[in-house]
């Protein structure tokens, strides 16, 4: 078995793990995903009512604050979904002495500090993020170039 196959088994294991976990509350878990949703929304209208009050703002128009902020959607919802739960916890990983349990199994410590846990109510948010973009080149009828 090459070192691929074997640490996308692990993965799936890591990623069952994780929902099983999130699943375990889900109340929880609506409701986080519920948090998100509400922050977003706020960010957007935010830059909405500005927009009714001024057709550009540092030479932006409202169109394309609107694709940074949809990309912006995007790219938190991944970071959220794969790395912030797991780099928050290694201060306490630390203090608690339970990175040494990391540190010993026969895997790459590295692999299990950045991927062992994974939020799924963030991962909605990054669908969400990219389904904005998508709404937002094709509704301000974008046209791409080289330069």
């Amino acid at each position: 078995m090459s070192a691929v196959q074997r640490y996308a088994r692990i993965y799936q294991a890591l990623l069952r793990f994780s929902l099983s976990r999130m699943l375990e509350f889900r109340f929880d878990f609506f409701f986080r995903f519920v948090m998100d949703v509400i922050y977003y929304g706020v960010n957007i209208g935010f830059f909405k009512i500005i927009y009714l009050h001024t057709p550009n703002l540092g030479g932006w128009s409202e169109q394309q604050a609107f694709i940074f902020i949809a990309l912006a959607m995007a790219l938190d919802g991944l970071y959220m979904t794969l790395l912030a739960p797991n780099l928050w916890e290694l201060p306490s990983l630390i203090n608690k002495g339970e990175l040494d349990f990391l540190l010993t199994r026969p895997a790459s410590p590295l692999f299990f500090l950045l991927f062992r846990r994974f939020e799924f109510p963030s991962l909605l948010n990054f669908f969400a993020g990219v389904g904005l973009v998508v709404y937002a080149l094709v509704r301000y009828d974008a046209s791409f170039s080289v330069w």
